[in-house]
């Protein structure tokens, strides 16, 4: 090449600068989201009714039976056979594939929600049989042992696809997280609105299938279909567990959940406490905002720090963001409390499923995700019981620090544990 065109050249095509090198990295980003699309659209289908059932049930049994000490004891039912089931069925998705086991739980779970229905529908308050309600709670537990874990193989999906790129990894579980977020905020507006048609029957069979059509389309998308089954690992039916680090992520998970739990009951306290009933549903409305700004914020660049370290300071930021709820007296300094607690749930979560792809075997990662399903519903089960009581003792302040108090100790469990979830070989 002659010199003058070397000059020429270099004249051309300039070295990038700064702003050209931040937006490499935005435009990878943004592939990475547009990517998850194909598998996040009918995962969003599948699991929307995940935010639908406890109302829909709580409604539907209550309506039939007259009780709603029936109707908690079978939405209870539900919940603690989802806790049971998640890692069984992340198990088998990890031993005989994800699509064979989404595909048979799917029809097992509808057919058990439309059986519910049609035995609620015959019932009368009036006259309900013991038999009558032991098979409405029957039928219940049944829908939920058999929710297809559609978020842990998502999840572990995700894990195989982005395992090497940490950057796209938390993208697309940044993704996973707004869903998770639009989940329980569309969850309970469409059973508001189905009900109006129909009622409560109408709103169950609608999330029945949704979570059938759902997760079959989910099955049908090529990167999942075609995803390996792995070979059974050695070690006995509790092995995922034995890793120290899915330990002290599922412990954290638990304490992180109970006190999203006790946020929730104590937000509602508050507002009842104050004559102000409409004001609960919009700062629940605004803390969930705020989670879902925090994914986006937490995808959108590279954070210092290793994740362990990352996750001690996000729980711990969360728990002070939490303990400030309950300084404000105006409505907007509460709501700006919950901007900030909740400016870290989802970056968190995403966290947390960061470190579990690097702490646990590829053989189990759907069921080690599962099992953060398992913990999950297990704080949340037993802070919202908790919490009930709390508030009638003591009212609604002492239910909001006990969420902060929640929120600091799953940080504390994630401090003293973090030489667990250090990733293998460092």
């Amino acid at each position: 090449m002659e010199p003058d065109t070397v000059a020429a050249t270099s004249e051309a095509a300039p070295p990038p600068g700064p702003g050209s090198e931040r937006a490499v990295p935005a435009v990878r980003r943004w592939r990475v989201a547009v990517q998850v699309l194909p598998v996040m659209a009918p995962a969003f289908v599948a699991r929307l009714p995940v935010g639908m059932y406890s109302i829909a049930l709580l409604l539907l049994l209550s309506e039939g039976t007259g009780s709603y000490a029936i109707a908690g004891t079978a939405t209870a039912g539900y919940w603690a056979a989802t806790g049971v089931g998640a890692p069984i069925a992340g198990r088998l998705a990890d031993r005989r594939g994800a699509v064979a086991v989404l595909a048979v739980l799917a029809g097992v779970h509808a057919v058990a929600l439309v059986a519910l229905v049609l035995l609620v529908r015959g019932m009368s308050p009036a006259a309900t049989s013991g038999a009558t309600i032991s098979a409405a709670v029957a039928l219940a537990a049944l829908a939920g042992l058999t929710q297809p874990p559609v978020a842990a193989v998502v999840r572990a999906h995700w894990s195989r696809r982005f395992g090497g790129d940490e950057a796209a990894l938390r993208t697309a579980l940044a993704v996973e997280a707004v869903v998770g977020e639009a989940v329980f905020i569309a969850g309970p507006l469409l059973v508001a609105v189905v009900g109006v048609v129909g009622g409560p029957p109408v709103a169950m069979l609608a999330g029945a299938a949704m979570t059938a059509a759902g997760t079959w389309w989910l099955v049908t998308a090529t990167a999942v279909r075609h995803a390996p089954a792995a070979a059974p690992p050695p070690g006995t039916r509790w092995a995922a567990l034995a890793v120290p680090g899915l330990r002290v992520l599922t412990t954290a998970q638990i304490l992180l959940f109970a006190g999203f739990a006790c946020v929730e009951v104590g937000v509602l306290a508050t507002a009842g406490e104050r004559g102000a009933g409409w004001a609960a549903g919009v700062l629940l409305a605004v803390w969930a905002a705020a989670s879902v700004l925090g994914a986006l914020a937490w995808a959108a660049r590279d954070w210092p720090g290793p994740a362990p370290r990352q996750l001690v300071a996000l729980l711990a930021v969360g728990a002070v963001g939490t303990a400030t709820i309950t300084l404000p007296t105006s409505w907007p300094a509460i709501g700006a409390a919950l901007v900030l607690s909740g400016l870290c749930i989802a970056p968190a979560g995403i966290v947390i499923q960061t470190v579990l792809t690097q702490v646990t075997d590829p053989a189990r990662r759907t069921e080690s995700f599962a099992w953060l399903t398992t913990a999950a519903v297990l704080g949340s089960s037993i802070a919202t019981m908790g919490a009930g009581w709390l508030v009638q003792a003591y009212g609604a302040t002492t239910v909001l620090h006990a969420a902060a108090l929640c929120g600091a100790s799953a940080a504390a469990v994630a401090l003293l544990g973090r030489r667990a979830l250090q990733p293998a070989g460092r």
